[in-house]
């Protein structure tokens, strides 16, 4: 699948797009609102975990995905 990152054990594929938005996103939400801080710094360590490790799979970049959809479930 062209431009997207495939998840081991069946989440299906996390595209390199979306994740950059949601960074995006939850960057200029926070400007405006400090509870969107945590989301916002989750999603920039996805980001930087996928770009070092290369593989969404990865157990790091896993854990941080985890942390990132925790965060913004709780909002």
């Amino acid at each position: 699948m062209a431009g997207a990152f495939v998840v081991a054990g069946g989440q299906g594929p996390v595209r390199a797009r979306p994740v950059a938005a949601a960074v995006v996103l939850s960057t200029a939400a926070a400007a405006g609102d400090r509870e969107y801080k945590p989301p916002a710094e989750a999603m920039r360590q996805v980001e930087n975990r996928i770009v070092r490790f290369a593989a969404v799979s990865a157990p790091e970049v896993q854990k941080t995905l985890r942390t990132a959809r925790s965060l913004c479930t709780d909002l």
